[in-house]
């Protein structure tokens, strides 16, 4: 059958997808994507096609996560910066509803209510994959973010004939014909509150298994002790050289090796790098982790997965309410310690460092997790749902 996958945000929030897109296509059904502009590329090296959607509004996120990081946050601060989106939003409607009309199915993740509108309006068979383990359904922090994005399309909603929604990234976002939560149980319990037709399935991996990484990274990592990770992901910050500055002065002070990651923060680039520092763009980190001693990340969902399913210990940076729910796990189950990012200082992360490498219980609890997590076998269990689903309205 053929399907559309579609969503809005990061590479993280696309990740996910390509692997389910992936396990799909090997079950023999038959997957394109559509998505802003930016990430044509990016999806087409794994062989699915790509329809654009939308204009690039990769800027315009940057932002919105510039904004999410200050101190004194306030939602009422986002609302300019989500007006391209707003305007953007009927074409988006326009070229994914065009490429829904042959599609059997339509996967979006939760997070982009445009797809939702095209279940509404067209009646297409849809799967929302919800990717994050916060939006489990609005809590007394998120809802009010829900009420202020829905006050922005219900105006677009009721143009379609739709009606209005309250909850767009979560409860008003879920398919009740399938919603998948490509997250842990060890993590989230199911909600009364969600459709009947919900499944917590265990993390999406996307494993690069054709990734060769440079010679140079390789000899990196034979010449000494195991690396810390750096890795700030899809957060994006106000003073780079700043931050640049505070993760070398740790890196110095606590005698350590390092692998940083641009991330959207570009943190290396331009940099002159000591010969104990090494600076990459994009990396397998099913290829990578499994080398390091440490993961220092946002603690993004998806970035503290994989250091889950490689038993690899973090220092968690949130920097954002999306990035609590995985750092007080890492906490709560002594995977490893969380520096919120205004507590963010050479002192507080270079002690958590040394705690981290010098305490070998961290990782001995991260190896606990590991096991759970691999047992989930979320991209196996997300394929036999979606399978069943297409089944009993197809056959």
């Amino acid at each position: 059958m053929h399907g559309v996958v579609t969503s809005f945000g990061s590479i993280g929030d696309i990740h996910p997808l390509i692997a389910l897109a992936h396990e799909l296509r090997k079950a023999g059904h038959d997957l394109t994507f559509a998505l802003a502009p930016s990430f044509a590329s990016w999806v087409k090296r794994y062989g699915f096609a790509c329809i654009s959607m939308g204009s690039d509004l990769s800027e315009t996120q940057r932002n919105i996560m510039r904004i999410m990081s200050q101190e004194d946050f306030s939602f009422s601060a986002m609302q300019p910066l989500l007006d391209p989106y707003i305007q953007d939003m009927p074409r988006m409607f326009e070229a994914l509803e065009d490429a829904c009309k042959d599609a059997d199915f339509l996967i979006s993740v939760s997070t982009f209510p445009v797809a939702r509108m095209i279940y509404e309006a067209t009646n297409i068979p849809f799967i929302c994959v919800d990717l994050e383990s916060v939006h489990g359904g609005p809590n007394s922090f998120t809802a009010p973010l829900e009420r202020q994005i829905a006050t922005l399309i219900n105006p677009f909603r009721q143009r379609l004939q739709l009606p209005p929604v309250e909850y767009p990234l979560s409860l008003d976002a879920y398919s009740p014909d399938l919603t998948l939560f490509a997250t842990s149980r060890q993590i989230m319990s199911p909600s009364k509150a969600w459709p009947a037709n919900a499944h917590i399935t265990g993390f999406f991996f996307l494993d690069e298994d054709n990734w060769v990484p440079d010679q140079s990274l390789i000899d990196f990592l034979a010449v000494g002790e195991p690396p810390l990770m750096i890795n700030f992901g899809s957060t994006a910050h106000a003073d780079t050289q700043r931050l640049a500055e505070l993760v070398f002065e740790v890196i110095e002070r606590t005698g350590s090796r390092a692998i940083v990651q641009q991330g959207w923060t570009n943190l290396v680039r331009g940099q002159q790098l000591p010969p104990n520092i090494y600076g990459v763009g994009f990396i397998s980190h099913s290829w990578l982790l499994p080398q390091v001693s440490c993961l220092i990340c946002h603690g993004g969902t998806q970035t503290s997965a994989s250091a889950f399913r490689h038993g690899v210990p973090l220092i968690c940076v949130p920097h954002t309410w999306e990035h609590l729910p995985s750092t007080l796990f890492v906490k709560g189950f002594g995977a490893g310690l969380v520096v919120p990012y205004h507590q963010l200082n050479v002192d507080n992360l270079s002690a958590a460092v040394r705690e981290i490498v010098g305490n070998p219980s961290y990782r001995e609890s991260v190896s606990v997790l590991k096991e759970k997590i691999r047992a989930e076998k979320g991209l196996e269990r997300a394929v036999e749902l979606v399978n069943a689903f297409l089944t009993s309205i197809y056959d």
